[in-house]
Order: C-alpha cells, then sequence, then structure tokens
C-alpha cells in the first residue's frame, strides 16, 4: 500500500467520524454543564452541576417541568417576575378574615363594673294603683249606744224616781275624736237644778271611756249628742234610726 492510499484513509476516517460526531450533538437529550454562565431553554430534564457559582440571570421564566435537578453549593438566582406554576401545594387559600381591635383595658373595666351593678341593683317594682272606696260611717249606732247607756246608769239616780209619770228632760254635749265631754247642757221644766246637776256629772263620768271612742275611718274631730228622756216605770231603749247623723268617707283599700 502506497502512502497516498494511507493518507486517503485516513482523510476518510476523520471525515465520518467528524460526521458522526455532529449527528449525535444534534440528537443528544442530556447535556451536562460545567461552564460558570450559562442560559437554559429547557424542553426536558436538565442536571447542572460542576462550577461552584452558577447564575441564571430570568426577565420571565415559566418552571413548568416537573423535575428540575440544580446541583450547586450556592446558586444565585436574579429574576425580575418569576411565576409558578403550582399543580399541589398543599396549602387551603382560603381567605381568613381575622380583624384585630387595639382595645384599651380601662373600657373593659368599666363595662365589667356597669355589668356588675346591674346584677346587684334591686329592681323596683312599680307600686300598684292607688283603689279607693265610699263608707258610710255608722253615727247612728254610735249616738244610740251612747244615749242607751245613759239611761241605764240613770235608774241610779233615785231622785228621778219621785217625779210624775211623763215628766221629761232633755240633754246635749259635745265629744271630741280625743274623749274630752264638754258643753254638756241639761234641761227639764219638772226636774230641780239639783237633780238636772246629777244628770250633769253622770254624762261627764264617761269621759275618755271607751264608748267615747269614735266610729273607724271618721274624719270629724268631733261630735255632739243630743237626746231627750221620758219619766217613766218601763223602759224604752233608742235604736239608730232616731238619729240621722251621715257621713261618708273616701277611703283606700
Amino acid at each position: 500500500m502506497n502512502k497516498n492510499a494511507i493518507a486517503i484513509g485516513i482523510l476518510i476516517f476523520v471525515f465520518v467520524t467528524v460526521f458522526a460526531l455532529s449527528l449525535d450533538t444534534k440528537s443528544s437529550k442530556r447535556v451536562q454543564i460545567s461552564s460558570r454562565d450559562v442560559a437554559l431553554n429547557n424542553d426536558s430534564s436538565a442536571t447542572i452541576g460542576g462550577g461552584k457559582d452558577v447564575k441564571v440571570n430570568l426577565e420571565q421564566a415559566d418552571f413548568s417541568s416537573t423535575k428540575v435537578n440544580v446541583n450547586s453549593s450556592s446558586p444565585n438566582f436574579s429574576t425580575n417576575n418569576v411565576q409558578f406554576d403550582e399543580q399541589d401545594t398543599g396549602f387551603s387559600k382560603q381567605k381568613s378574615n381575622i380583624n384585630y381591635k387595639n382595645i384599651d383595658m380601662t373600657e373593659v373595666d368599666t363595662a365589667l363594673d356597669a355589668a356588675n351593678n346591674i346584677s346587684t341593683q334591686k329592681v323596683e317594682t312599680p307600686p300598684p294603683p292607688r283603689r279607693y272606696m265610699y263608707q258610710n260611717i255608722d253615727w247612728n249606732t254610735w249616738k244610740s249606744n251612747f244615749v242607751n247607756q245613759i239611761l241605764e246608769d240613770s235608774l241610779d239616780i233615785h231622785e228621778l224616781d219621785n217625779y210624775n209619770e211623763g215628766d221629761w228632760l232633755s240633754y246635749s254635749f259635745n265629744v271630741d275624736d280625743k274623749g274630752k265631754i264638754t258643753n254638756i247642757v241639761v234641761k227639764s221644766f219638772a226636774l230641780k237644778q239639783s237633780d238636772k246637776d246629777k244628770v250633769a256629772r253622770l254624762i261627764k263620768s264617761y269621759e275618755y271611756q271607751d264608748i267615747t271612742l269614735f266610729p273607724p275611718n271618721t274624719r270629724k274631730k268631733s261630735a255632739r249628742v243630743f237626746a231627750v228622756m221620758m219619766l217613766s216605770d218601763t223602759t224604752k231603749k233608742s235604736n239608730p234610726s232616731d238619729f240621722h247623723d251621715f257621713e261618708r268617707v273616701k277611703i283606700q283599700y
């Protein structure tokens, strides 16, 4: 074999080898990069390794690849706008409404004191409406009882037995609400003055006794009693219908 044939064979081998390498470079899907300044355009997974400082300067990058491996001890990423397409982050994006207000504790204390005062205050119920009624004061019964008491006690004045049947005497007097008896007047054409005085003393003896107590609920401060006594062998007592003293008062109940 001559020298020309050997040279041609070497040239053919070198050409085939360079062509094959160029084809292999275009069809490669995995690239290892060890340079310091790298610009990436990822169509598939890429592994970056080798250099200590790897900088990726992106104006706008969308990362949607399923797997990105960056093997670097100190990567620096400089970007103005980075968008991440998050499939499932595990965070619940719910709007939380938490309103915080800086409350002065003096306002809280005041509100608590007011609540305590409300719970301890005595609830006063309004009094029921007043009710009234009208009542008739029974002065006629009171006077009849007083006159009958004088009639019974006059039987002890034996000087009255010396007079004729049918002789009469009249008497009158005032009684106040304290039981005091005043203005006693005894009149008779038949009786002696001494016997009339005995009747007056009998009436005065009832002063401040129970018989002088006024009827309940009366508004009167004094009452006047007037009666006529007929001397007889038989006794006839008075009754309330013999008197006409009426008082009507308004009382509360």
